[in-house]
């Protein structure tokens, strides 16, 4: 070998270390790079009333049934439209139409009933469709505007486009707390 050779191949041994060296600190940073902190999403009901988009959080979300028939029962607050027979177990039926400010329509092919959980009021809540579920990060929600003094307060948390169309997300324990939707187990307004 000659003396080129030698001093060339010493270089190259170098750059070899140097790179070894790079690799592991390298590794070393990717392996202890603090994990970025990724928001969680929530899953929600995208459903309709009166034309217009909300969402209910799907934990709070027992199931989702075709609009049985309701029967009627005297005395109970307009919101109130009836019971129905829900897996053997008489459950009541309610517009929240009302308390958004809406005008409620006959039930029709797309209506549904969303049975509640986890929620002081079980009941049936009947909307004019489930579009389906959506993921929301929560953080992202945008909140309700300020209320105009003297306007009736919505029951909502906030607002957000989620596929390039408006949604607004329905404040459930403020629907649950609505002395509007309230029966007892006598069948009277709480």
């Amino acid at each position: 070998m000659t003396q080129i050779d030698t001093a060339i191949s010493g270089e190259v041994e170098q750059v070899n270390q140097r790179l070894e060296e790079l690799r592991r600190s390298f590794d070393d940073d990717i392996r202890c790079a603090p994990a970025e902190e990724t928001k969680k999403a929530e899953e929600f009901l995208q459903l309709t009333l009166a034309g217009e988009v909300y969402a209910y959080p799907v934990v709070h979300a027992l199931e989702v049934l075709q609009v049985l028939p309701i029967v009627p029962v005297p005395g109970m607050p307009p919101a109130v439209l009836g019971i129905v027979n829900f897996r053997g177990q008489i459950l009541s039926v309610t517009t929240i139409h009302d308390l958004l400010g809406l005008t409620a329509g006959e039930p029709g092919a797309d209506s549904r009933i969303i049975v509640t959980k986890d929620l002081p009021l079980v009941t049936g809540i009947l909307v004019d469709s489930v579009e389906g579920i959506v993921e929301v990060v929560v953080e992202d929600i945008q909140p309700m505007p300020v209320v105009i003094e003297g306007e009736k307060m919505r029951p909502l948390t906030g607002r957000l486009y989620v596929d390039g169309g408006l949604v607004s997300f329905l404040d459930v324990e403020q629907l649950s707390e609505s002395a509007a939707l309230r029966v007892s187990q006598t069948g009277s307004a709480c």
